[in-house]
C-alpha cells in the first residue's frame, strides 16, 4: 500500500486554506506600539536591535497585504488581529485612552474587516 492510498496520509489535489492563527499581533497608524506612552522615537529595547530587524517587524504589523500573503504561504485562511503590545492599557488618562481606542478601533475596522481582504479577519 503507498503512502497516498492510507486513509490518514489523503494528498489533497490542490493547497486548500484550512488553518486559523489566533491573536495575531497588529499595530496601526494611530497607536505605535513601537514608541512608549508618552510618545517617543523609540522605546528602550529598540536602539539595542538592529534596525533592519526594526524596520521588518514595524511593516508586519501595519502592512495587511503582506500578512495576507504570508496566510497564503502558510496555508492560512483566517487570522483573528489583535492589537499588539503594550496596548491601550498603556495610557493612563482614562479620556485619552477611550479617544485612542475608539480610533484605533476605526483604523482596524476600516483595514481589516471592511477593507478589500475582509473575509480573511
Amino acid at each position: 500500500m503507498s503512502l497516498t492510498q492510507r486513509p490518514t496520509f489523503s494528498v489533497a489535489a490542490k493547497k486548500t486554506l484550512q488553518k486559523i492563527a489566533i491573536e495575531e499581533a497588529i499595530s496601526t497608524h494611530v497607536f505605535n506600539a513601537t514608541a512608549t506612552l508618552p510618545p517617543v522615537d523609540s522605546t528602550g529595547e529598540l536602539p539595542y536591535v538592529e534596525s533592519n530587524y526594526v524596520a521588518d517587524v514595524k511593516d508586519r504589523l501595519t502592512n495587511v497585504e503582506a500578512r495576507v500573503k504570508a496566510m497564503d504561504e502558510a496555508g492560512v485562511a483566517l487570522t483573528v488581529v489583535s492589537l499588539t503590545m503594550p496596548g491601550i492599557e498603556g495610557i493612563f488618562d482614562t479620556a485619552v485612552a477611550v479617544e485612542t481606542a475608539r480610533k484605533v478601533n476605526d483604523e482596524i475596522h476600516d483595514l481589516y474587516t471592511a477593507g478589500p481582504y475582509a473575509e480573511r479577519f
